[in-house]
C-alpha cells in the first residue's frame, strides 16, 4: 500500500512539473521582443527559476552600451511566430505546393539555445559576446519533419571590453548551429583568431558620428567623391582589427597609410553604398572602411562595384482575406498527431527533457474561407505584375487540384478576363455561391491565372490555391481533404 502512495506522489510531482514546462512555453509564447533591450528584460525576468547555467548563458546578452546602441544582438526571433509551418506536396502531372498553416509544437527558445551553445563551444561571457541569434522555422511537409527548426548564433571574441574582428556571420569569431527540435549542438564552427598582445590598450575618442563626418569630408585615392559624400551608410561597426598584407579579409589588406599596417588598432567599420554613378545600368558602388576610433583617421579603404540584378517578370496571385463579403475567414484548429513526434523529446544529451512524452499537438489551418449553404459572398483576388511596365492581359481558371473532390460547378465560377493596364496591382472579384442541398465540406480550390503581354502569341500560368468551407457553423467543422492531413494522423 506503502508503495502505492509514493508511486502516486511521484506521478503527480511528474504531471506537475510537466504543466508548469508547458505553461512557461505558453507565458513566453505572449512576448514580442522588440528591441535588444526588449529581449534581454524579457530573458532576465524569466530566467528567476532558471539554473545557474543558464543565468551565466544569458550574461552573452550584455554587450555592453556602445555595442547596444550600435544594435547588438541582433536577434531575429519572435516567439508568438509558428515554430513549424505545414505544407502538403504533390509531385505529379498537376503539381502542388499548398501551405497548410503550422504546428504548435514546442521547440527551444533563445535562453535555451544559448545555454547549448556556449557548452559546446566551450566559452565564457567574460570573453564572448552574443553578436545575433536567428531563428528558422521547422517545415513539415506530406507528415515529415523536412527542415527541422535551428538557431544559429554567432558569437565574438572580446579584449577589454570591445570585440575583435572574426570572419563568420555579423564578423564574429564563433558560429553555433542548434537544432531546436532535439534541443543538441549540430555544428560549431571557429574563426582563426587574430588576438592582440594582452598589454595592449585602447582608447575610443571618436564617436560613430564623427567617424562618419571624417569620412565624409575624406578625399580617398580611388575612391569615388560622390560616394564619400553621399553614400547611404550599411553598416557602422567598431572592433579591433590588425591590418596587414596576410589578413583574410579584402579591407584589412587594403591600408590607406602604411603606417597602420601590422598594428592592432581599434576602428570604426563602415560601410556606404551608392546610386549608379556611371550614368548607365552598368554597375552600382560600394565603399568599405575602416576609421581609427582613436586618432579620427581614415586607415583602410576598399571599392567595387555590384552588377545590376537581372530583372524578373512574373505575376503573383494570392486571394485578400480581409476583403471578404458575406464570407468568413478563419483559422482553424485540429488536433494531429504527426509521424516524427515520436522522435520528442530528443535523445539524453539534450537540453528538452518532458516528463510526460507528448504525441499529438495542434495544428493551426490558416485562413479558411467559410460560406453558408444556400448563400454567396466576394472576396478579391490580387494581381501583382513584377517588373512588367506593359498591360498585362489575365485570364483564369478555377480547378480541382485533387481530382477527386466533386467541387460544385457554380461554387466558384471563374472570373471574366481582365487587364493590369501599365504592369499595375489589380483586384479580380471572385464570386462564392454555395448549393443549398449540399453537403457541408472543406475543398481545396485551384486558381489558374493565365497571363501575357499584348504582344505575345502565348501565355504563362501562376498559381493560387485557398481552402474553402461550405458550413453552417452548427456543427463540427468539416475538415480538409484527408490528402493535404498525409501523416499527421487527425485525432
Amino acid at each position: 500500500m506503502r508503495s502505492r502512495i509514493i508511486i502516486l506522489i511521484l506521478l503527480l510531482a511528474a504531471l506537475t512539473g510537466f504543466l508548469v514546462y508547458l505553461g512557461s512555453i505558453h507565458s513566453i509564447s505572449k512576448q514580442r521582443p522588440e528591441t535588444a533591450k526588449a529581449n534581454m528584460t524579457h530573458i532576465t525576468s524569466t530566467s528567476e527559476t532558471s539554473s545557474p547555467s543558464l543565468g551565466q548563458a544569458l550574461e552573452f546578452l550584455e554587450v555592453g552600451e556602445v555595442y547596444r546602441r550600435l544594435g547588438y544582438p541582433r536577434i531575429s526571433w519572435n516567439p508568438r511566430n509558428p515554430n513549424y509551418t505545414v505544407s502538403y506536396h504533390y509531385l505529379g502531372d498537376r503539381p502542388i505546393h499548398y501551405r497548410l498553416g503550422y504546428l504548435k509544437m514546442p521547440a527551444i527558445d533563445l535562453e535555451e539555445a544559448l545555454e547549448i551553445a556556449s557548452k559546446a563551444a566551450n566559452i565564457t561571457p567574460q570573453n564572448y559576446k552574443l553578436v545575433s541569434a536567428y531563428f528558422s522555422p521547422g517545415h513539415v511537409v506530406n507528415g515529415s519533419l523536412i527542415i527541422e527548426p535551428t538557431w544559429s548564433l554567432h558569437f565574438v571574441r572580446t579584449f577589454k571590453g570591445y570585440w575583435i574582428w572574426g570572419g563568420f556571420g555579423d564578423y564574429s569569431d564563433i558560429e553555433v548551429i542548434v537544432d531546436a527540435f532535439k534541443g543538441v549542438a549540430r555544428q560549431v564552427s571557429r574563426y582563426e583568431e587574430d588576438l592582440p598582445p594582452g598589454n595592449a590598450s585602447f582608447n575610443l575618442r571618436i564617436n560613430s558620428s564623427q567617424a562618419l563626418e571624417i569620412l565624409r569630408s575624406s578625399n580617398i585615392p580611388n575612391i569615388p567623391v560622390q560616394l564619400l559624400r553621399k553614400g547611404a551608410v550599411r553598416l557602422i561597426d567598431l572592433r579591433i582589427a590588425r591590418i596587414s598584407p596576410d589578413a583574410k579579409n579584402l579591407l584589412l589588406q587594403s591600408p590607406v597609410d602604411p603606417k597602420f599596417i601590422n598594428k592592432y588598432r581599434l576602428y570604426w567599420f563602415i560601410i556606404l553604398s551608392g546610386e549608379n554613378i556611371r550614368n548607365g545600368n552598368l554597375t552600382y558602388p560600394v565603399g568599405s572602411f575602416l576609421v581609427d576610433a582613436e586618432t579620427g583617421e581614415v586607415a583602410a579603404a576598399t571599392y567595387y562595384t555590384t552588377l545590376p540584378s537581372m530583372k524578373w517578370q512574373t505575376v503573383f496571385a494570392r486571394l485578400n482575406y480581409s476583403s471578404a463579403e458575406n464570407l468568413k475567414v478563419e483559422n482553424m484548429t485540429i488536433t494531429v498527431c504527426p509521424k516524427f513526434a515520436y522522435e520528442f523529446p530528443p535523445p539524453e544529451d539534450s537540453l528538452i527533457k518532458p516528463i510526460i512524452r507528448l504525441s499529438c499537438f495542434p495544428l493551426i489551418i490558416e485562413n479558411v474561407v467559410i460560406v453558408k449553404p444556400g448563400e454567396s459572398g466576394k472576396i478579391n483576388l490580387e494581381i501583382k505584375p513584377i517588373n512588367i511596365v506593359s498591360d498585362v492581359i489575365l485570364s483564369f481558371e478555377v480547378v480541382d487540384p485533387l481530382g477527386d473532390q466533386g467541387i460544385p460547378k457554380e461554387l466558384v465560377p471563374p472570373p471574366s478576363e481582365a487587364v493590369a493596364k501599365n504592369g499595375s496591382s489589380i483586384n479580380v472579384p471572385l464570386s462564392i455561391k454555395a448549393p443549398q442541398n449540399v453537403g457541408q465540406r472543406t475543398y481545396l480550390i485551384g486558381l489558374d491565372v493565365y497571363w501575357r503581354m499584348p504582344d505575345w502569341s502565348h501565355h504563362l500560368k501562376a498559381q493560387t490555391y485557398f481552402l474553402l468551407s461550405i458550413w453552417d457553423q452548427g456543427g463540427e467543422w468539416p475538415r480538409p481533404p484527408s490528402r493535404l492531413l498525409t501523416g499527421l494522423k487527425p485525432s
